[in-house]
């Protein structure tokens, strides 16, 4: 299989599935179920990405949870892996200014 980086004809970027910038923990959608559970077991606010049933954002112990929905076609071939268990997925976008969370529905 080729890489993303080629794929996509990047060849400079480094795809990670989690990175940490500004003192803020930034994750692909796996595990957002418990992104309560990963907010109290992190000592940084975290942000999921790439999820597309949950779109919230919490507070607790001085920290954030954001959880993010995606921004891809529910109509297309890639998204088929999912089709069978979401009949709708969240399409919405977060956003981190000034490490204040900002989550923004999309149509």
């Amino acid at each position: 299989m080729k890489d993303y980086s080629e794929v996509l004809q990047v060849p400079n970027w480094d795809f990670v599935n989690e990175i940490i910038y500004n003192d803020i923990k930034y994750f692909h959608g796996e595990g957002c179920g418990s992104f309560l559970q990963s907010l109290l077991r992190n000592d940084k606010s975290i942000v999921f990405g790439h999820y597309h049933i949950r779109f919230e954002l919490i507070y607790a112990v001085n920290r954030f949870a954001m959880c993010c929905g995606w921004l891809g076609d529910d109509n297309s071939i890639a998204f088929d892996y999912a089709k069978s268990f979401i009949k709708k997925p969240i399409l919405g976008c977060g956003v981190v200014l000034n490490n204040l969370p900002i989550l923004i529905p999309m149509n």
